[in-house]
């Protein structure tokens, strides 16, 4: 299917059809893509679409990564505490959107910023020079600085049209091909990812993939949309 690999779905909630879930995809992506510490399977936390994150996070496979968005839901700090709790139960890489010392308060695993502050890795990576820092991209412009300025890995999107950012133009999958191969760093695909559409990015050069909704309706039977 698409690029020619073989699909076998599995786990929780998991559809009993021969259509790759997103965890399967990531599952077969191409490792040396990847850094070493780079999950290759991403789930974003928003509480205005999923109002229990941990839910999700609770049904990722091991080595998946998290990243604590909700950068203004009250009483962050408290969410930020349960979800890397829960990450370091499942073995999940944690990524706190946008706020180091929060991140290191959790003992998270590194830090996402938005490009808006993409300036701010090198002093974060200054300060610990372990983490795993990610950037939010949507540009090759983007990317280049994003590499320049230390980041370990880009998130680049909206691939697809999502409810996340309803005003956001999609790059669309040849465009994606395209910055992900002229991209210094490693690309984790963003944006309307599901089921139904993962395969058409079979043999882009990405590294991982992220989802809020799809992995939501993936891993949850009860938000799963009926299928004929």
């Amino acid at each position: 299917r698409g690029n020619g690999m073989a699909w076998r779905v599995a786990g929780a909630g998991a559809r009993d059809d021969t259509v790759p879930t997103l965890a399967s995809f990531a599952r077969r992506l191409n490792a040396p893509a990847r850094a070493p510490s780079l999950p290759a399977l991403v789930f974003l936390t928003d509480r205005s679409r999923i109002a229990d994150p941990l839910a999700v996070v609770a049904r990722l496979p091991p080595g998946a990564g998290v990243i604590l968005r909700d950068y203004d839901v009250p009483g962050r700090r408290a969410l930020a505490a349960s979800v890397a709790a829960a990450a370091r139960a499942r073995g999940l890489c944690l990524l706190v959107g946008g706020d180091g010392d929060l991140a290191r308060d959790v003992h998270a695993t590194g830090l996402h910023l938005p490009e808006r502050r993409m300036a701010e890795a090198p002093r974060w990576r200054g300060r610990h020079p372990g983490w795993l820092i990610t950037v939010s991209a949507h540009s090759r412009r983007a990317l280049r600085a994003a590499r320049l300025l230390g980041a370990d890995a880009a998130l680049l999107g909206p691939v697809f049209a999502t409810a996340s950012h309803p005003g956001a133009a999609p790059l669309g999958v040849p465009r994606l091909r395209a910055l992900a191969h002229a991209s210094p760093l490693p690309v984790i695909a963003l944006g309307g990812l599901n089921a139904d559409n993962v395969a058409r990015l079979g043999g882009a050069p990405i590294a991982g993939i992220a989802a809020i909704g799809g992995l939501a309706e993936e891993l949850l039977p009860a938000l799963a949309p009926t299928r004929a």
